[in-house]
């Protein structure tokens, strides 16, 4: 004969087991989109820090190459005009428009506070005005090596942001 005690008994046993597994389950599940959900916000969030780290290293690097390339081409045409004063002739309107635009180009990008500006500026003012080959080649070397300081400062500047940006990256 069927003894319903221990059938029923059985069966509330396997209801509560069922229920108490299934409240598991669900805690379990409900803690694992919890972290999931956190762990994505966080992925989120430094992905956004580096997209705006590797939009500034870009910016600056493009801003020092152009800083560089209208050094070049100031110094270039600050040794033509040098070499056309040694045989009397000055650069043509265009040129000196060109060589007066460049300065203010460069000295746009500098900032005032920067130690070498005010030997950037001098260099280039002089390179400007003078009209002696002899001073001009003068100016033009200082100006070289000053523009090569600021260039290397801010590849210097450059280089630390990437190595922020990949210690960031190792946390």
């Amino acid at each position: 004969m069927i003894d319903w005690n221990t059938v029923l008994t059985s069966t509330l046993i396997a209801t509560i087991v069922s229920a108490l597994v299934g409240a598991f389950g669900h805690w379990i599940t409900r803690g694992n989109t919890k972290l999931a959900a956190k762990i994505s916000s966080e992925n989120a969030k430094l992905a956004a820090r580096l997209e705006a780290a590797k939009k500034l290293t870009d910016s600056r690097q493009n801003w020092i190459d152009q800083l560089r390339q209208d050094m070049s081409e100031f110094l270039a045409l600050a040794s033509l005009k040098s070499r056309k004063s040694t045989v009397g002739e000055g650069l043509s309107d265009e040129q000196f428009f060109r060589l007066v635009s460049l300065m203010t180009r460069i000295e746009m990008r500098m900032n005032p506070k920067d130690k070498e500006y005010s030997n950037l500026h001098a260099g280039m003012m002089s390179c400007v005005a003078n009209k002696e080959a002899a001073e001009l080649g003068g100016s033009s070397a200082q100006l070289v090596d000053t523009c090569q300081k600021i260039l290397k400062k801010e590849w210097e500047v450059l280089k630390a942001k990437i190595e922020d940006l990949d210690i960031t990256l190792e946390r």
